[in-house]
């Protein structure tokens, strides 16, 4: 049994010709590269947030790297 705000996500994750379970599978099965590059599946704006949780990421490592090397020169 299904909510219908998760029954709702997985209707529009449908892809023309597939049933709910193939739906189910593609989800389940890790990504690969070649399986989203250049298939226009993330939307713009999603993109944008992941650009961000990058950055945000990325500018935590440079921090952790500099107290690290700060350590260590102590």
């Amino acid at each position: 049994m299904l909510s219908d705000d998760v029954y709702e996500k997985l209707k529009r994750m449908k892809r023309r010709g597939e049933s709910f379970s193939d739906v189910i599978s593609r989800l389940l099965k890790k990504p690969k590269l070649l399986d989203v590059a250049g298939s226009m599946t993330v939307k713009k704006e999603d993109w944008e947030t992941v650009k961000v949780r990058f950055q945000v990421q990325k500018d935590l490592d440079e921090i952790r790297r500099r107290y690290l090397l700060e350590l260590i020169s102590q």
